[in-house]
């Protein structure tokens, strides 16, 4: 495996060279909440059994370009969500991909705008991208970007898994303040104070606060649910996670 560094924004970054297997074949920021300040809440333990148990290592990392890029770029599909709504009507639906460079190939996240663009992105598809944006370290689509799948390959099941591990709140509490969050936590206490709604999470390493607001308030979510979190945003209190306005969050 390729070696492994850290970046500045403190975002795990996968390099692996393009002789490594072929591509890998088998064998911006948004502003916070307003008002919404931190609140301690007091710990209740719950039940832990169920939750996954894997480390806090990310192999997730910026993608470097900024505003629009004509050039076509090959990328393949490593994990994708639902589509969602994220404001009034409009939905939206993110991506981990691999993208292959001449010497070298990157994970890095992808928002995209366009949800009839989901037949596309599928796992393991390989596509090629042009007329899309980068902004705050995503690869943003719209509509008007071209999308065409070109190929599907398998890929080493343990790259999934690093992938798609499930973070530890010990190791999040290290990430540098922006840092993107994605995982599956343990709600072991919720308080609302308008207009933000503040959880407490808890796994075997410890407890963390996620504060969430606008359209995600809404969702229905009590202590000893389980709730996926997605784009969310490491604070700059070091206890604190900060959903954006691209985030998603499901009961599990």
């Amino acid at each position: 495996m390729g070696n492994k560094e850290r970046n500045p924004m403190g975002l795990g970054v996968l390099t692996i060279s393009s002789a490594f297997l072929g591509f890998f074949r088998a064998s911006p920021s948004q502003p916070q909440a307003p008002g919404c300040p931190s609140l301690l809440l007091e710990s209740e333990s719950v039940s832990l059994s169920g939750l996954p148990s894997q480390s806090a290592s990310r192999l997730v990392g910026t993608f470097q370009e900024e505003g629009q890029q004509d050039q076509r770029k090959e990328m393949q599909v490593l994990d994708v969500t639902e589509p969602f709504r994220y404001h009034e009507d409009r939905t939206m639906f993110h991506a981990i991909v691999a993208i292959k460079n001449q010497t070298q190939n990157q994970i890095v996240r992808v928002k995209v705008f366009h949800e009839s663009f989901k037949t596309n992105f599928l796992p393991l598809n390989i596509l090629v991208l042009s007329n899309y944006i980068g902004h705050g370290g995503f690869v943003e689509v719209y509509k008007c970007t071209s999308v065409e799948k070109v190929g599907y390959e398998d890929v080493p099941v343990w790259l999934i898994n690093m992938v798609t591990e499930n973070p530890k709140i010990s190791h999040l509490r290290q990430e540098a303040p922006n840092t993107i969050v994605n995982g599956v936590f343990l709600v072991s206490k919720k308080v609302v104070r308008h207009p933000c709604v503040y959880y407490e999470v808890q796994d075997e390493t410890g407890t963390m606060q996620v504060v969430v607001y606008g359209h995600l308030t809404g969702i229905p979510c009590e202590r000893g649910n389980r709730i996926q979190l997605i784009c969310f945003e490491r604070g700059e209190e070091q206890h604190q996670l900060r959903s954006s306005i691209h985030s998603f969050l499901k009961v599990i």
